[in-house]
């Protein structure tokens, strides 16, 4: 079994997990209510014997002493029936905890791919600008866009589908697919470009990797 299916199978385990949990809570919170009824009841019941008893002769307060004993006894054996119910509902929110954290760096990911994906297809804008702004010139400009631009968008975009197909998308894969971007950038003439609305929507990307992920890319000086 591959990475990619290794993190599938984890992830749909961990959403299972998600829904059972979720739908054995309101049984774990009915238990939880009625061992919490359970000392209440001993008290009262208690009180009711200390009512009788006392209209008792002094026999009697043999019974009552054992009858306290074993009082004693139950009400032990419902202190760590409810240390365990605490055990439980720890791990049960531990459970949730860990799950939240999985779904979120999930979203995260996402959200950083969605805006990778935003900065390459302007990049492919900003190459068909150069390429028309240098229609008259030698051929040379066209091996420069397909070893500077076309060669590492293309880079790029396999990277970019090898994210979208996984997941869970690891920090690694993400650094790759930065410094193919930063890679890209740095051989652009930014003084062709930095008029034009593509510019300025790749600016407004960057910005917000850099505000939101800390992840830094710049274009070449």
């Amino acid at each position: 079994m591959s990475n990619n299916d290794n993190f599938e199978y984890i992830l749909q385990i961990t959403k299972s997990l998600t829904s059972e949990c979720r739908g054995s809570r309101q049984e774990t919170d009915r238990i939880e209510t009625l061992i919490k009824k359970l000392p209440k009841n001993e008290i009262k019941g208690k009180d009711n014997n200390d009512q009788n008893n006392n209209n008792t002769n002094s026999k009697e307060s043999c019974n009552e002493d054992e009858t306290a004993i074993q009082t004693d006894d139950e009400s032990d054996n419902k202190k760590d029936e409810m240390i365990q119910e605490d055990e439980i509902d720890r791990l049960i929110k531990e459970n949730y905890r860990l799950i939240y954290k999985v779904e979120n760096i999930e979203y995260i990911n996402k959200k950083i791919w969605k805006l990778i994906s935003h900065i390459n297809d302007n990049l492919v804008l900003i190459k068909n600008f150069i390429i028309d702004e240098n229609l008259q010139r030698s051929i040379k400009i066209d091996n420069f866009i397909f070893s500077s631009i076309d060669y590492p968008i293309k880079e790029l975009n396999e990277n970019m589908i090898r994210l979208e197909n996984d997941n869970l998308i690891t920090q690694d894969k993400i650094d790759i697919v930065v410094n193919k971007l930063q890679e890209c950038m740095s051989h652009i003439k930014i003084d062709k470009v930095n008029d034009t609305e593509e510019y300025i929507n790749i600016q407004n990307d960057l910005e917000t990797l850099r505000n939101n992920y800390d992840i830094n890319i710049s274009w070449s000086s």
